[in-house]
């Protein structure tokens, strides 16, 4: 009876886990979304379907990018052009506040959905979740290069 417990007690935190990372994908995307007219962005997932949602255009890996082009590190980013010239304009993270276990964790070396943690290079994982205390998120907002 106590591996039941102990499993339920596992199950819940990793679903307040799960819940957490997906909404800092939509924060993330909202707080992009906010900036002004929209432009291009890599990444897949929620952050996807939020910007996807509010005008934002998915770029193909090393295709052309319209600035403002944002990027969000975890949901598997493509990369612009080789000869794409960018600027950073504006960095921030999205927090993890809890204290339990991670479903995505490049530190921890898990992911529940993937094998793989974006990440230059990418962290291959063999484990389901684990620990870590890595933001949820982190985003570059990039602008075109000034003459």
């Amino acid at each position: 009876m106590a591996h039941v417990a102990v499993a339920a007690a596992l199950a819940l935190a990793l679903s307040v886990d799960d819940l957490g990372f997906a909404r800092a994908q939509r924060d993330a995307a909202m707080r992009v979304a906010s900036l002004g007219p929209p432009g291009t962005f890599a990444g897949h997932w929620g952050w996807q379907h939020y910007l996807e949602a509010e005008g934002w255009q998915p770029i193909e890996d090393n295709g052309p990018v319209s600035p403002p082009f944002a990027v969000a590190s975890t949901p598997w980013p493509q990369s612009p052009a080789p000869d794409t010239c960018l600027r950073e304009v504006l960095s921030f993270e999205i927090e993890d506040h809890g204290w339990g276990p991670r479903v995505h964790t490049a530190q921890g070396g898990a992911n529940l959905h993937a094998f793989l943690v974006a990440g230059d290079p990418p962290v291959e994982t063999y484990a389901p979740w684990s620990f870590g205390d890595e933001p949820y998120e982190r985003v570059i907002v990039y602008g075109a290069c000034k003459d």
